[in-house]
């Protein structure tokens, strides 16, 4: 019984010794395959500002919504732009009157 304590000894040994060069070996051939605890801290940053940033995007409705504003404020430039150019054409009109009179006005001319 005693000399199967031994080889079980040996060989749980032998075994321990064996796992341990596979561990160093798997963990240095492994090595570039996993991220380091700075890089990992680091890219769980940015994840989570992804995450942030999504959830403050606009939704298609949003999206809608502001494109009907967009229209509608498209709509009202034209228009002013229209009213901006009557006043324009009135304007011209006033001052041609105003040219004749002031023109009649230094002649001398009375009406």
């Amino acid at each position: 019984m005693d000399s199967d304590w031994q080889r079980w000894a040996a060989e749980a040994t032998v075994i321990s010794i064996v796992g341990g060069i596979l561990i160093v070996v798997a963990r240095r051939w492994l090595h570039g395959e996993f991220v380091g605890l700075h890089a990992h801290s680091a890219l769980a940053t940015r994840v989570g500002a992804i995450e942030a940033a999504k959830g403050t995007e606009v939704t298609r409705a949003e999206f809608q919504q502001n494109s009907d504003r967009l229209g509608r404020v498209e709509t009202g430039v034209a228009v002013l732009q229209e009213s901006v150019n009557g006043a324009g054409e009135g304007i011209r009109r006033v001052e041609h009157n105003v040219n004749l009179l002031l023109e009649h006005a230094l002649k001398g001319d009375k009406t």
